[in-house]
């Protein structure tokens, strides 16, 4: 009896296996036919299952017509995701007391601003920024930008304080959900003031290093040896375009990472899910302990990742896109998945697929 169990035991991590490579070929089947569908020029793909990375792979080229193949560690600009690094961070200083959550903006804003402006924004909390309830528009009043083109000069300081003078709130803070990307400029402008230090220094110390990532950064000058995907505009996939340099707006919109790099953090976000929901453990990387107002079709926000209710447990994402590369990252912590997709031409197929990977990961648990 005894060498029964055990030799059934022994032919338990062989199954899981067999079911694991099974489930590699479903979805790795869809994603190659998406792309011949959509002509994608690039996509890298990073699978979580059962709380193990179970596929990093890139499809696809750096370039049309270029020899060299994209792969797990080709970096692409990962668009609205940044607004995830940006909630870490700031729950990072939150932690060590240099930020108040329950503090109004104007206290850590020049006191070279307008007392009417000072006025305008001091009802606004900083957790209001956080959780896009701080009535703030979408984008920049001051800052032009033709739809479908890249930004080509940085988002300066100057114009972001210049905005604020300028801006009409366009609800009562605290109160509504408005998808503000000026209001992740204005966090991130937040956290370099308190902390004294840049932004690409903040997320280098509370997230690279921490987490040991190779090839994020909030700026593209990065290791000349990297592999940087050639973005393609996506409603005219073979019209090449480029990369956006985004200035203050790069907590909302621009950094620049791997699916091998947020492999890596998604691991992480997993287990400290889990954590905070079984033990309530609290971690930096729990963006959604302080829920905002209802958002997208249904879901809340938290500090950098919406909530989304489905039959399968409570999953948790965010989504990217510049006209050109696009982002998708999301996780299950009940059902320990988690799917992670770059590419260099987005549109609407990029969220097709990641929900139906989602489901194919989470029905094979």
């Amino acid at each position: 009896m005894k060498k029964i169990i055990l030799k059934m035991f022994l032919f338990i991590p062989f199954l899981l296996s067999a079911q694991t490579e099974l489930l590699k070929q479903e979805v790795e089947s869809l994603i190659t036919n998406t792309i011949l569908e959509n002509d994608i020029p690039s996509l890298s793909v990073g699978l979580i299952y059962k709380g193990d990375t179970i596929l990093l792979k890139g499809y696809g080229s750096i370039k049309r017509g270029s020899d060299s193949k994209v792969d797990e560690n080709t970096v692409y600009q990962i668009a609205s995701l940044s607004k995830m690094f940006t909630g870490i961070i700031a729950n990072n200083l939150v932690t060590n007391g240099q930020l108040n959550l329950e503090n109004s903006i104007t206290n850590y804003l020049p006191k070279e601003l307008s007392e009417k402006t000072k006025t305008k924004l001091k009802p606004i909390k900083v957790v209001d920024l956080l959780l896009h309830r701080s009535g703030l528009p979408r984008d920049s009043k001051v800052f032009k930008r033709k739809d479908g083109e890249p930004m080509a000069i940085g988002y300066s300081e100057k114009e972001l304080l210049l905005d604020l003078e300028k801006i009409k709130l366009k609800s009562e803070s605290g109160k509504k959900y408005e998808y503000s990307n000026l209001g992740y400029a204005l966090i991130g402008y937040i956290l370099e003031r308190t902390s004294g230090e840049s932004y690409e220094q903040l997320l280098d110390k509370y997230v690279v290093k921490k987490i040991k990532l190779e090839n994020t950064s909030a700026v593209r000058s990065m290791n000349s040896s990297l592999s940087i995907a050639v973005p393609y505009r996506k409603e005219s996939r073979k019209v090449e375009t480029r990369y956006w340099e985004t200035g203050k707006f790069v907590s909302a919109s621009g950094i620049y990472s791997t699916v091998s790099d947020l492999s890596k953090i998604l691991v992480n976000q997993l287990e400290a899910y889990n954590r905070f929901e079984s033990k309530k453990v609290s971690d930096p990387l729990v963006l959604t302990q302080v829920k905002g107002s209802r958002g997208r079709e249904g879901s809340y926000y938290g500090m950098g990742l919406f909530e989304d209710k489905t039959k399968r447990g409570l999953l948790y994402g965010h989504r990217g896109d510049m006209d050109g590369y696009a982002s998708e990252y999301s996780f299950n912590p009940a059902k320990n998945t988690g799917v992670i997709l770059l590419t260099s031409s987005g549109g609407e197929w990029i969220g097709l697929l990641s929900a139906r990977i989602s489901k194919i990961l989470e029905t094979s648990n």
